[in-house]
């Protein structure tokens, strides 16, 4: 886009800085999350053992911690260069 398209009201296109908090690796080690199978003896229940699910704390109250920081460590970031 040149600078007489700006002019002209059509928008210059912006770029987007987009992160990703990988957090499959810390979740998929712990042994309270796992799909139901033969090995689950500790499952509530014979024939419907619901067996996705996470003792508390678990791995949604990490990912919002790790998010959290993440964040904040952003916004230092950004600070930084802008000061």
């Amino acid at each position: 886009m040149s600078v007489s398209d700006e002019k002209n009201g059509i928008p210059t296109p912006r770029r987007t800085r987009i992160e990703l908090l990988d957090v499959y690796p810390m979740t998929v080690q712990r042994p309270d999350g796992h799909v139901s199978s033969g090995e689950c003896e500790d499952c509530p229940g014979i024939t419907d053992r619901d067996c996705l699910h996470y003792f508390l704390p678990g791995p949604p109250d990490w990912w919002n911690h790790l998010l959290y920081s993440h964040l904040l460590e952003l916004t230092l970031k950004e600070n930084q260069m802008q000061g």
